[in-house]
């Protein structure tokens, strides 16, 4: 038995256990018990011929293709069109400030450091 003959077997056995476990009762021990998982070494896509892995994905480029082409155009037809916008917000007086003397609501002071170092700070 080659190992392609194999797998499938293995395969099968496993979809056959899978749906007897999903019709067991509960606290069936059956049900407990995990699925076969397949043989080290074996590649699932070894089931398939490669033109069929090949057709696969060019079937979904070209669906990829078509379907994209539809959406982007109406993502654009809906952006051009006229839509509301919010009403902009009160004009605060404090917006409009971009320079303040003084700078802080403190003052222009330094509070960092000691009083001593803010005092001596040019003296370096």
């Amino acid at each position: 038995m080659s190992a392609l003959a194999r797998t499938a077997a293995a395969v099968g056995r496993a979809t056959v256990r899978r749906a007897s476990n999903a019709a067991a009762p509960a606290g069936d021990a059956a049900a407990a018990r995990p699925a076969p998982r397949l043989p080290e070494g074996v590649d699932p896509a070894a089931l398939h011929p490669k033109a069929h892995a090949v057709a696969d994905m060019w079937r979904w480029r070209l669906v990829t293709g078509v379907a994209s082409v539809p959406v982007f155009g109406y993502f654009c037809l809906q952006m051009m069109a006229d839509h509301p916008h919010p009403a902009p917000g009160p004009a605060y007086p404090f917006m409009q400030i971009t320079s303040r003397v003084p700078r802080f609501p403190w003052g222009d002071e330094n509070f960092i450091g000691t009083p001593y170092e803010r005092q001596h700070k040019g003296d370096h």
